[in-house]
């Protein structure tokens, strides 16, 4: 196959630069920022769908959140929700046509040419063992949420939706961070690529901060109005506006760990460690909240209060071994590509050495 170069606009040329050399904290607020905010208004879609289905009745609140999850048809739900779903169908498929047209155009970088498609092994072996981590934890991730909502029945059907609506008002901080999250992963892994090693670091500790930040930011001024907010969900029910309010005092308070659990894996996806994302998001659902939930619900006398502790120790404890993870992580990379920290407040003083092995060459 003959070589293949994409042309940079003198734009993308100049960001490139900024990338690899330029202030960290301006890189992953001008990468980061734009996708928080694509995450944002895909929420904020989301909340939609379920401030409309909570006008046809509470029940139907608990049936999105079901949906949201299984994908199931929905021409036997009613009217009102076959309408929000045909609703975000017709915006998916807008977006997919943008971004078809925009990558059949031009002969920019991000465009689609059949001459640089290839299926022999070199190309698309890194690319299969990478990818079916993060397949398989996307959908164990979705199919544990479900069972957790199976389990939430326990305490009445309407639990399901009060745990919806909890995920919706939550959505609103772990969305933001998770734009961060795919922005500083892809600026990790450019430096990492180009041998800037000790780039890769201030990236991680950048986008460590800002996520925390947010978490505690947004959830604290949610947690400030969240009867309030309750409010546009509870479809005029008394007793569904104290379940959202009880399960989301509780998951809110989780938003910081989660911040600290979306940097890490903004690290190990830049730096192609994707089996250890797989364990983060397994041990997220499969260990501290399921086996959590269940012990809750048969060995204690919490009743529906579980249905929110849950959730804050799920949270709490994926913060917690995601910290665990980059400690480890991190003492590892620093001494594989010999870099040392001379102080804080000097960040010139952070520089990595490179090693005979390292093909790319020293900071």
């Amino acid at each position: 196959m003959a070589e293949l170069k994409a042309t940079l606009t003198k734009r993308d040329e100049r960001f490139l630069e900024q990338s690899l050399n330029g202030s960290m904290w301006k890189v992953i607020l001008a990468v980061g920022a734009p996708l928080a905010l694509y995450q944002g208004l895909n929420q904020f879609f989301t909340i939609l769908d379920t401030m409309m289905a909570s006008h046809i009745s509470k029940e139907s609140v608990s049936a999105v959140a079901y949906l949201s999850q299984l994908n199931l048809m929905l021409s036997a739900l009613g009217g009102g929700l076959v309408m929000i779903a045909v609703a975000s169908l017709l915006s998916q498929l807008a977006l997919f046509g943008f971004a078809l047209k925009n990558s059949l155009s031009g002969d920019g970088a991000f465009s689609f040419s059949r001459e640089a498609v290839a299926f022999d092994k070199v190309t698309t072996g890194p690319m299969i063992r990478q990818s079916i981590p993060v397949i398989t934890e996307k959908a164990l991730f979705a199919f544990g949420k479900t069972v957790v909502n199976a389990m939430s029945t326990l305490y009445g059907a309407t639990m399901v939706g009060a745990m919806g609506v909890s995920n919706n008002l939550g959505g609103i901080t772990t969305n933001p961070q998770n734009g961060f999250q795919e922005g500083a992963a892809a600026v990790i892994s450019q430096n990492y690529g180009a041998g800037k090693h000790a780039r890769v670091l201030r990236a991680f500790y950048t986008v460590l901060l800002v996520n925390m930040a947010l978490g505690a930011l947004i959830s604290g001024l949610e947690l400030w109005q969240l009867d309030w907010l309750a409010r546009f969900f509870d479809s005029g029910s008394a007793a569904f506006h104290r379940e959202i309010v009880l399960v989301y005092r509780f998951e809110a308070l989780g938003a910081v760990p989660l911040g600290v659990n979306a940097a890490v894996l903004a690290l190990l996806y830049g730096l192609g460690k994707t089996e250890l994302t797989l364990m983060l998001n397994f041990a997220r659902v499969f260990i501290f909240r399921i086996p959590v939930f269940w012990f809750l619900q048969h060995c204690t006398n919490l009743g529906e209060m579980s249905a929110g502790v849950v959730m804050l120790v799920s949270n709490l404890s994926s913060g917690v071994l995601a910290a665990i993870i980059s400690v480890i992580v991190i003492r590892r990379y620093r001494k594989q590509y010999a870099i040392m920290t001379i102080g804080w407040r000097n960040r010139s003083r952070i520089r990595s050495v490179s090693l005979p092995n390292d093909k790319f060459g020293s900071e």
